[in-house]
């Protein structure tokens, strides 16, 4: 397992998250604006202020299991970061038993190649925690989709305000149909992570 490319990876997959966070912030400000805008629009939007609510709690949602995502990111880096320390000391010890033979220093790269096993398995596990985070985020995010969409159509009925609701709606579909080349790649490198 090299180290260095798990932090690069995890770096990654935290700008991926921050991305998503982003886009589920200006979509939670959008149905705001929506909602607002659906209210001076009367009976009329009354589909498109229902729908408008439905995406403020999709963003929502997907903010909190975006948070969960980075905790963990961030929980792997100071694992990796001890991964990477003890596999340099394993190589010192390692050298240093071949110019003395110690016990002592038996034991202790013993341990370290203990500890070293364990901080792989922490980091496999935090792995396998990301995909399951994730695949509540790709569903979140076809769900988002499936509004989006629905919001379209209920734009049609706005009236003399359609015209703002339509355009409301394509903002809607520009920030949700970003979302899943994010989490593709989010998932691309956890994938990597898990296989090594």
């Amino acid at each position: 397992m090299d180290n260095h490319n798990d932090l690069a990876m995890i770096v990654k997959i935290n700008e991926d998250i921050k991305a998503v966070v982003q886009l589920a912030r200006n979509i939670n400000l959008l149905a705001l604006n929506a909602i607002i805008l659906s209210r001076k629009a009367g009976d009329v939007a009354l589909g498109f202020c229902v729908i408008s609510d439905e995406l403020r709690l999709f963003s929502k949602t997907l903010t909190k299991t975006m948070q969960a995502l980075m905790q963990l990111s961030y929980a792997s880096v100071q694992t990796v970061s001890l991964h990477q320390r003890h596999l340099r000391m394993n190589k010192l010890m390692a050298l240093a038993s071949q110019q003395i033979e110690s016990t002592t220093h038996c034991v202790n790269l013993h341990h370290n190649i203990e500890r070293e096993a364990q901080l792989r398995k922490n980091t496999l596990e935090t792995y396998e925690g990301l995909q399951n985070y994730l695949s509540e985020a790709e569903e979140a995010s076809r769900f988002g989709s499936v509004i989006a969409r629905s919001l379209k159509i209920e734009a049609t009925y706005g009236g003399s305000f359609s015209h703002l609701l339509a355009q409301i709606s394509l903002d809607f579909g520009l920030f949700i149909d970003a979302i899943p080349d994010i989490i593709s790649r989010l998932s691309k490198n956890i994938n990597l992570g898990v296989k090594r």
